[in-house]
């Protein structure tokens, strides 16, 4: 595993996903309740291969949401370098509303 994450860093810098599949709920569901985008399926691969990831807040309508940025083995300053430099890119934004676990859209 941790060689097809190193693969997935060649000619990158960073690899950016979601850090949970949901928007920050008012409260903590319960974790690892039968659902898809538990709060362990975008930062496990991480943490099972020693990959450094840090996960920064995105403004959106309401809540944040987590945007997870990770990189290569023994590279943590330059990820943290692409952390910060994205949390001053995202200043002031404001992202699409998002809705919690359970939520239904309005749409």
């Amino acid at each position: 595993m941790r060689a097809q994450v190193d693969a997935s860093l060649d000619g990158v810098d960073v690899l950016a996903g979601p850090t949970v599949g949901y928007c920050a709920p008012e409260q903590d569901p319960p974790f690892g309740v039968g659902d898809d985008n538990g709060e362990g399926r975008f930062t496990g691969p991480y943490n099972l291969t020693g990959h450094p990831a840090v996960s920064i807040p995105v403004p959106a309508a309401g809540l944040p949401v987590g945007l997870q940025l990770a990189g290569r083995c023994g590279a943590d300053l330059a990820l943290l370098r692409a952390a910060a430099g994205m949390e001053r890119t995202l200043a002031g934004k404001q992202a699409a509303p998002c809705r919690a676990p359970g939520e239904r859209s309005s749409r």
